[in-house]
């Protein structure tokens, strides 16, 4: 039989849409194949299903095979007629007579199909009934098949509201599992934030209060504003992480991938911490090729390299931070080491299991929060990629960044 291309296109994508071929016996069909039987008197009965190349049975009876050839069907011809197709003699029937179906098992001489028709006009098979041997149905019994039919196609469109419900329950369960992560996310960034900036504000409003009433001496002085000005680049540089993780929480961002530069980000990164190097006597050794560009996201990678540059800068003191290149068949590997305080063996384990730390003090009493850290590693996880801690207690860390290719 010819089909108009679109048309069975169209008809096929229906047929999908119920995701239902191949799947296993249900009662409620079967219990309509059998009463089928009854009321036509007759041994075999089944719910067919036309796909692409087979005819498939969602319900049987009478028969133990559960598919043929589509171009054997009987039930196919009802695709382009949209009627009942009743044959009551396929050996007297110039279409069938030839038929194995017809010339073999199951041996068919009698069939009468219904048309299972969906709300969008289209046959995706039919409830038929099959004897051994020639003869007609009653318009009682034709009608009771009718009906029948119509269980079936409620059956069918049964499935498919559950189908669009499960879907819905599903998107529901992802959406209030994703918002208990962020209230427990929002819970540890409050948690750390009340400690973090409690005790910046408390000291830098003791200060004021000092400068203003005349307390502190003018020697005294400098140590002072160095102690705020360390108080707030630290606290500065918590809101301005805070603030990315935020954007990003809010807009509901995965990733904008384009062309990047390493090299230039790792320049960027260094740019918003020169005065703290200068202060430190501190050099940074960019070893990254400037013309590596590769495919990321441009504002993850910033956000990772000036957290992992700040932390370096923050555990050292007259040594030089290198940044390193690797390239590996599946990997780019970036690696930023530094000759600082290096980390306890506990501390290095919990940093690599991804838990936000304690705050750890840098070499000159900056504080820390453990949360740029924990979001570098967050954020990470959105390009696939991987941050590894190696460290030393007393001798140094080196991270490194994997990004796969």
């Amino acid at each position: 039989m010819m089909f108009v291309k679109d048309s069975e296109e169209a008809r096929l994508g229906q047929l999908e849409q119920l995701q239902i071929m191949g799947t296993p016996e249900e009662d409620q069909y079967n219990r309509i194949v059998e009463l089928a039987s009854r009321i036509c008197d007759v041994p075999i009965s089944l719910i067919s299903l036309i796909d692409k190349d087979i005819q498939w049975f969602k319900a049987k009876k009478g028969i133990k095979i559960t598919s043929t050839s589509r171009e054997l069907s009987f039930c196919s011809h009802s695709i382009e007629t949209k009627k009942r197709l009743i044959i009551e003699d396929a050996f007297t029937d110039d279409r069938f007579k030839e038929n194995p179906l017809v010339t073999a098992d199951p041996n068919i001489r009698f069939y009468a199909g219904i048309p299972l028709i969906n709300p969008k006009g289209y046959v995706l098979g039919s409830l038929c009934v099959i004897d051994r041997k020639p003869r007609t149905l009653s318009e009682d019994q034709l009608f009771a098949l009718e009906v029948l039919s119509e269980q079936v196609l409620m059956l069918f469109d049964n499935r498919l509201k559950q189908k669009e419900l499960d879907e819905k329950i599903k998107l529901l369960n992802e959406k209030n599992s994703r918002l208990t992560e962020l209230n427990k996310l929002g819970n540890q960034f409050l948690s750390v934030i009340s400690h973090d900036l409690k005790s910046p504000i408390s000291t830098t409003q003791s200060l004021v209060y000092l400068l203003k009433n005349n307390v502190i001496s003018d020697e005294d002085l400098e140590k002072y504003l160095n102690q705020m000005d360390i108080i707030i680049d630290g606290t500065n540089h918590l809101i301005e992480n805070l603030v990315s993780w935020g954007y990003r929480q809010l807009d509901g961002k995965t990733k904008e991938i384009s062309s990047v530069n390493p090299s230039e980000l790792i320049a960027s990164a260094v740019d918003l911490f020169k005065m703290n190097m200068e202060e430190k006597e501190l050099e940074i050794q960019n070893n990254i090729p400037n013309s590596l560009v590769l495919k990321s996201d441009r504002d993850i990678l910033l956000f990772v390299f000036r957290n992992l540059i700040h932390n370096a800068i923050k555990f050292s003191s007259k040594e030089r931070i290198i940044v390193d290149y690797d390239e590996k068949e599946e990997e780019h590997i970036f690696s930023i080491r530094d000759s600082g305080t290096g980390m306890p063996l506990d501390v290095l384990r919990n940093i690599n299991s991804g838990e936000i730390l304690n705050s750890v003090k840098g070499t000159r009493g900056e504080k820390g929060s453990g949360l740029g850290i924990y979001m570098c590693k967050k954020f990470l996880d959105i390009l696939d990629g991987n941050i590894i801690y190696e460290s030393v207690d007393g001798y140094g860390t080196k991270v490194k960044v994997v990004l796969k290719k």
